[in-house]
């Protein structure tokens, strides 16, 4: 079960009033308690000798009108001093009590999405490296025996001097690639919101497909398709780990965050759904639907 965040901090708001309500009524009583002790005659107290304890208390009343006025007010300014710690002590409780159930829902959220990494962009450095070192230790792992990329151009990705080149050179498990097609209709917006000519760009691709077939033809088993829509996410799968970014129209996509999502047991994460993704786009490339162009090598 996943509590809803807006839901436990209105539980907790209507709790923590509750008992600072239930706060100031104790220290009533207590108040009440102590005066009675120190203040009452004996036979007040005595549970014998109830017929005499309306006089009684009338008689302290008349005899000490307002506790002297210097008590009262060493009196009241102990209560109010005390009303107020204690306000306080229950609505810091109550903040703590209220971060640490956040922590919790974010902690398990991330459990149940698979979220595993994130970085602002494709070069920022974290503790445990960058993204693209991140993903070469996924890809080169001997119980991994599939690469799947959903790129645009590719170039940047597993061209020559990319991040990934050397290693996607020494991986031998299946090869799945999905470009853009150099004669789509959106390559000239995609182009310009880079400040790049249409020429540069269907370079680009070329140079990324001539590396695909050079692949090819050294054995590997490696296949490409083309698709001729607008970039979107950009994937890098393994059998484990997705890489995630968005295509943004302005921005070239190193420059956009990087998500890292890991395959869990139950199947219900996001690398599931964009491992799906992946499969529902190559499929549609060879079937040639909804204008997506469709190359195999």
């Amino acid at each position: 079960m996943i509590f809803h965040w807006d839901d436990i901090k209105r539980d907790f708001k209507a709790e923590a009033r509750s008992r600072v309500v239930k706060g100031f009524v104790s220290v009533g009583l207590l108040v009440l308690l102590y005066l009675a002790r120190h203040y009452l005659p004996p036979a007040a107290l005595d549970p014998n000798t109830h017929e005499a304890t309306f006089q009684s208390v009338w008689g302290w009343i008349t005899k000490y009108p307002i506790l002297e006025l210097k008590n009262a007010i060493k009196f009241g300014a102990a209560l109010f001093l005390g009303a107020v710690a204690f306000v306080l002590l229950v609505r810091f409780v109550t903040e703590v009590i209220l971060h640490i159930s956040k922590l919790y829902d974010s902690l398990r959220l991330r459990k149940v999405i698979g979220l595993s990494a994130f970085w602002p962009n494709a070069n920022t450095d974290n503790k445990g490296g960058t993204a693209w070192q991140r993903i070469e230790s996924y890809i080169v792992d001997r119980q991994n025996p599939i690469l799947f990329i959903l790129g645009a151009t590719g170039i940047a990705t597993f061209g020559g001097g990319s991040a990934l080149h050397e290693i996607v050179q020494k991986f031998h498990g299946e090869i799945r690639i999905l470009l853009m097609d150099h004669k789509s209709q959106h390559l000239k917006a995609r182009a310009l919101s880079l400040n790049m000519s249409e020429v540069q760009y269907r370079r680009e691709i070329a140079a990324a497909i001539r590396q695909i077939k050079d692949w090819k033809r050294e054995g590997r088993n490696v296949e490409y398709r083309t698709y001729d829509s607008v970039p979107n996410w950009k994937l890098i799968l393994t059998k484990d780990v997705a890489w995630v970014q968005y295509y943004h129209m302005a921005t070239h996509v190193d420059g956009t965050p990087v998500y890292h999502f890991y395959a869990t047991a139950d199947r219900t994460g996001m690398y599931h759904l964009f491992l799906a993704e992946f499969r529902r786009i190559w499929k549609l490339c060879a079937e040639g639907a909804e204008a997506l162009g469709s190359h195999r090598d």
